[in-house]
């Protein structure tokens, strides 16, 4: 059976989407298996100061401890859902949905991307505007998260507003791999429970962002933007790849 295996960096860490005309596994925040988990604090030692064109950037850490299964977003097509398993600062969280219905509108613009000519194709979802890349030289309707439904893989995609962006980095199709069943090794909770959850992360990792740099002196000014509260926000929910 065809399959296709995309790796890609999902901030700083490996991410791998296996898909075949069954099912699909997409994999982020894994530690190998050798390694053991280390603590993670939102501290000043997280906030690396990324200095370009005249301006301060801020990365923050996640505060997170991830174990060898990782984060995964799991796609049952025979019964159209998405099984999403997440770290949730202390615990990992079983989550399940009926697969969204993107509304997809598809150009005719292209471009290539690995030696695969792509579309260009549009939506909104969940409150923010995308642009995707999708082959249908890969003809398999398959992309990272729960980004599904174009008629062939996802290569590229972000957002409008440049906070989320991730691209293939490799390509192994076909690939002798198989889709991995899902690991229901978590607490199962609902989307509404998920997301007051998820709620009150950000709100927690926010206080501690701003207690750490209160705490410094600064000469310039620090601005906790959008795009730094999106990265908290959205880590392990959505991706940034660079």
């Amino acid at each position: 059976m065809d399959t296709t295996k995309v790796l890609a960096d999902t901030m700083g860490r490996e991410a791998v989407l296996i898909g075949d005309n069954n099912a699909s596994s997409y994999v982020f925040a894994k530690l190998p298996g050798n390694l053991t988990p280390k603590p993670e604090g939102i501290t000043m030692e997280n906030i690396l100061n990324e200095k370009k064109s005249g301006t301060n950037k801020y990365t923050i850490g996640s505060g997170k401890r991830f174990d060898t299964i990782g984060n995964i977003v799991y796609f049952d097509k025979t019964n159209d859902s998405i099984f999403v398993r997440e770290k949730m600062i202390n615990d990992y969280v079983i989550t399940k949905e009926k697969l969204p219905q993107i509304n997809w509108k598809i150009s005719i613009e292209s471009k290539i991307i690995q030696q695969y000519t792509c579309m260009k194709a549009t939506c909104d979802f969940r409150g923010r505007s995308y642009i995707a890349w999708f082959t249908n030289e890969i003809p398999i309707s398959e992309g990272p998260w729960k980004f599904k439904g174009l008629p062939g893989l996802i290569l590229e995609m972000e957002d409008t507003k440049q906070q989320v962006k991730l691209y293939a980095t490799e390509i192994e199709y076909p690939t002798k791999e198989t889709v991995t069943r899902f690991v229901e090794s978590g607490i199962p909770i609902s989307l509404q429970k998920y997301m007051e959850y998820r709620n009150e992360e950000m709100h927690q990792q926010m206080k501690g962002v701003e207690a750490a740099l209160q705490s410094q002196e600064h000469s310039d000014k620090v601005d906790l933007n959008t795009r730094v509260k999106t990265k908290i926000g959205l880590y392990g929910l959505e991706i940034r790849q660079n």
